[in-house]
């Protein structure tokens, strides 16, 4: 029941242990990344909480025994869009059936989780809500009233808390028992509210493309995507994909092959070593033939030069 703290400054470290899913996360933003999460098991229920301190952009694959509910932590936190839908502080997402989605913040973010198994879901469907809330296909947004949302909001720090500073608390069956019908029915309350948003016609359309996109992109972990290609084996212009793109990671696919590629250098440096490797090899080998500028772009965002990665890298080693 214990829920101790984590902190993270290494994007791939933080990604690894938001296990069981699985999360592929690209920070956005200059500065250095720093991450805070914390695990809540109930019986029932798993709680999860997290903090990052830059934008990020992530791509999420959930278990899909399991049904998956976010929202924003802090009032005060910047938004979510999850596949094209913004998630603000009065808003309750609950992932659709399909297990992936595309993720990006719009600054520094606290998240907070809330999984239950489906067949609990359908439980819950009965006996509280009396309506079928296992049956969502597409992801929706629920906006509830006020009160409903700070109610939940409050449960889930307190939940948090407890683990944290008072573990033996929740490792008392009652206790447990009572916290979990307390956050399960706060969350049902919510997802029952008066406003529902589900996906636009043109985000189903996307949603479409960007599965396709997706499966090109998790085909090609380990070699450079360039956007002629990936458009010629979409069989989508190049305005159609950046339409896609802006809508479901907020920015043009341009972007993110160029993201995505100085993180695979970064990972790869990282990993080198560098008596038996060099930069310009690892970065011809990722597409980046211009070493001037990518070491301009690669400090501007790791506050440091790719030869530098590769020596600290070294010592590490060595120590």
């Amino acid at each position: 029941m214990g829920a101790a703290i984590r902190g993270f400054t290494d994007p791939a470290e933080f990604a690894a242990v938001l296990h069981p899913s699985k999360v592929e996360l690209i920070p956005l933003g200059r500065g250095r990344f720093m991450a805070e999460f914390a695990a809540i098991e109930l019986p029932r229920v798993r709680l999860r909480r997290m903090s990052e301190s830059l934008p990020r952009l992530a791509h999420v694959l959930h278990p899909p025994d399991r049904a998956y509910f976010g929202f924003l932590a802090n009032e005060t936190s910047a938004p979510v869009v999850v596949d094209g839908m913004s998630i603000t502080a009065d808003a309750v997402l609950q992932f659709g059936t399909a297990p992936d989605s595309n993720q990006h913040s719009l600054g520094p973010t606290q998240w907070a989780n809330i999984s239950v198994d489906r067949a609990e879901l359908d439980a819950m469907s009965t006996d509280i809500a009396e309506q079928d809330l296992a049956a969502c296909g597409a992801a929706r947004v629920a906006v509830p009233g006020k009160s409903a949302m700070c109610r939940l909001r409050r449960l889930h720090a307190q939940a948090a808390e407890l683990a944290s500073q008072s573990s033996a608390t929740l490792a008392e069956p009652e206790a447990a028992r009572g916290m979990e019908n307390q956050l399960i029915e706060a969350l049902v309350d919510c997802l029952t509210g008066p406003q529902q948003r589900r996906p636009t016609s043109v985000q189903a359309r996307h949603a479409t493309v960007m599965e396709r996109f997706r499966d090109l992109v998790d085909a090609s972990l380990d070699r450079a995507l360039y956007l002629p290609e990936v458009c010629a084996a979409l069989g989508v212009s190049h305005r159609t994909l950046s339409y896609c793109c802006q809508d479901f990671l907020g920015m043009a696919p341009k972007r993110y092959f160029f993201l995505r590629r100085i993180y695979m250098v970064r990972r790869a440096l990282q990993h080198a070593d560098p008596h038996a490797t060099t930069v310009t090899e690892i970065a011809t080998r990722h597409g980046f033939w211009e070493f001037g500028r990518l070491s301009v772009q690669y400090k501007s965002l790791f506050g440091e030069t790719p030869s530098a990665t590769l020596r600290e890298e070294s010592r590490n080693v060595e120590h």
